[in-house]
């Protein structure tokens, strides 16, 4: 069973009060609206009356709904992570979705978009078996970068950068920097039910503030106004069709959104769970399930390819409410309100300030979590140069957007992101450093010295060069040279000691090979009164302190070739 964080209000599994629940999968709603900017982006390059983007956002939010809802499943692992990782607009599919807009039209876009859910869905049965392109300094790459990859978004929203008038620039920095703050605060400082809603007060008060100082205009009460009240999903709005020539763009898309969802899930993982050790597949893999339903869905309805939120994510870990009760609430209001577009046209008209506060709020969490899952790792140098060169391309991908500007537009979906660049980089570097390494290593020390100083430095220079966990090498560091010790002071080893370690990133096994006596692992700690009366009985507690010290240990002896077997799960 999962260890809980100790500041963590709701688990996973956990079923907030009615109230509190609408309400924080409200706060969550806010955040999801952010994505339909890009919906919002593909019905101005095609230039789309105000119905019918209208009608098009809200089949994209209808879509939001659903995925949200099913990546929140779990009933007998068929369909979705079973954790609070909502579904939105997936900016991986920008790229491909403008591409298929200007080549074919809305009918296009739908088509291609529900044919790649589609091969997501194939892809989601596999990726279990892929699991080895995704080693910790892989997944926390990733994670970093779905937080780096927001920064384009959000600082030009939170700094008002593109606003020509310097007195609006500036009302419009207000608001950011008191919707901040009040988030901020609520976080920190807050007591009660405030500490949950920090992002949904914040985002209250930066509306009326927005109000108050005329960020929200006329032109924003009129797209409320002309809004239809009541819409319902008609699958031949559009149509469907389809191109085979837009099929590698929309699949390398594809692609690059589950490498997205392994990292927004590993994150879930993590939060839940204080022994987290390593991304869990099965449910990575029926995540990306969900997200392939979701995104073919999406198509059909008339919306745009879906993808897990990094952003909620970050809200999560930010209220501590990690429930995945909260993703049904979330899902349940998104697919109330495509169905009513009046309503959702007060989610569409967040003034930016209020956005770009609640996605630096967001952002920084995420960041925090992936760097927090690198550390859990020792480091070598192979993976000091994966993760140091992903993500020095990733960031500079944003800090230079013109540098793989003229790649073929065949393969340029690819490099549209500094989240793409950097996972290909991450796995591509991750599988060249591997070559030649080994999955074992081996020490030899003398009868005469257990060498402590040379058990730790080896098995700290293992531990590097496998990638464990730091503090699963040094409980094995102190059960090494104990062993050793004991059998030189008990005179139980007569030859050399061979240690031999060997890892596979779920196991640590460590055998210490010798010519001489077994060492005595007795299951009970001798008393006191027969330490005091039988000498001997010392090596039977140097021998139960060690089996104290490991996971499991077993001694066997041949014709005096004895071998010590320490394992550690890992």
């Amino acid at each position: 069973m999962p260890t809980t964080p100790p500041d963590i209000v709701y688990d996973v599994d956990d079923i907030p009060p009615a109230p509190t629940l609408l309400t924080l999968g409200l706060q969550h709603v806010f955040v999801i609206a952010i994505s339909l900017i890009l919906p919002v982006l593909i019905a101005r390059e095609v230039g789309l009356s105000d119905n019918e983007a209208a009608y098009f956002v809200s089949m994209s939010m209808l879509a939001s709904g659903i995925g949200t809802c099913l990546q929140a499943w779990k009933y007998k692992g068929l369909v979705g992570s079973g954790y609070l990782c909502p579904c939105v607009c997936g900016p991986a599919y920008l790229s491909s979705s403008v591409l298929a807009v200007k080549n074919g039209g809305l009918s296009l876009l739908f088509g291609m978009t529900a044919l790649t859910g589609v091969f997501q869905v194939g892809l989601s049965r596999v990726i279990g078996r892929l699991r080895v392109l995704f080693p910790v300094e892989v997944t926390g790459v990733v994670v970093i970068m779905v937080g780096i990859s927001i920064i384009p978004f959000t600082l030009p929203l939170f700094l008002s950068i593109g606003t020509t008038d310097p007195a609006v620039a500036q009302r419009e920095i207000l608001v950011a920097i008191v919707t901040f703050a009040i988030i901020l605060s609520l976080t920190i400082w807050g007591k009660g039910m405030s500490r949950l809603f920090p992002a949904l007060i914040g985002i209250v008060v930066g509306y009326i503030l927005s109000a108050m100082l005329g960020i929200i205009n006329v032109s924003t009460y009129q797209a409320f106004e002309k809004a239809p009240l009541f819409a319902v999903p008609d699958f031949s709005y559009f149509g469907v069709s389809f191109s085979f020539g837009l099929l590698i763009p929309f699949v390398v898309a594809t692609i690059c959104s589950s490498f997205k969802n392994v990292g927004d899930i590993s994150i879930c993982q993590k939060a839940g769970d204080l022994d987290w050790k390593r991304p869990e597949f099965s449910s990575i893999s029926n995540g990306i399930l969900s997200d392939g339903i979701t995104t073919t869905v999406g198509g059909v309805l008339g919306g745009v390819g879906q993808s897990s939120s990094s952003a909620n994510i970050g809200l999560a870990l930010a209220t501590r409410a990690i429930s995945r009760y909260i993703a049904f609430a979330a899902g349940g209001i998104l697919i109330f309100l495509a169905l009513f577009p009046k309503i959702a046209t007060v989610f569409l008209v967040m003034p930016a300030p209020v956005m770009g506060a609640a996605l630096v709020y967001m952002g920084s969490f995420m960041i925090v979590a992936g760097f927090g899952i690198l550390t859990s790792r020792m480091m070598d140098a192979r993976k000091t140069f994966v993760i140091g060169v992903s993500l020095m391309f990733g960031i500079g991908a944003y800090i230079l957007p013109d540098t793989f500007s003229r790649m073929d537009p065949l393969i340029s979906p690819l490099f549209e992101s500094g989240l793409a660049i950097a996972t290909l980089l991450a796995i591509c570097l991750n599988l060249i450093v591997r070559i030649g390494v080994g999955k074992e290593e081996t020490l030899v020390l003398s009868a005469q010295d257990s060498g402590a100083d040379r058990i730790f430095a080896y098995m700290e220079k293992t531990g590097e060069t496998f990638g464990a966990r730091r503090e699963v090498i040094a409980e094995a560091s102190h059960a090494v040279a104990q062993t050793c010790d004991a059998l030189l002071d008990f005179g139980l080893a007569k030859s050399e000691m061979k240690i031999t370690t060997r890892f596979d990133d779920m196991n640590l096994d460590i055998t210490i090979q010798y010519h001489g006596n077994p060492l005595p692992l007795p299951t009970h700690c001798p008393s006191e009164k027969e330490i005091q009366e039988d000498d001997t009985q010392m090596i039977n507690l140097a021998g139960f302190l060690i089996r104290n010290y490991v996971d499991s240990i077993q001694a066997v002896s041949k014709n005096g070739d004895c071998t010590i077997s320490i394992h550690y799960d890992h």
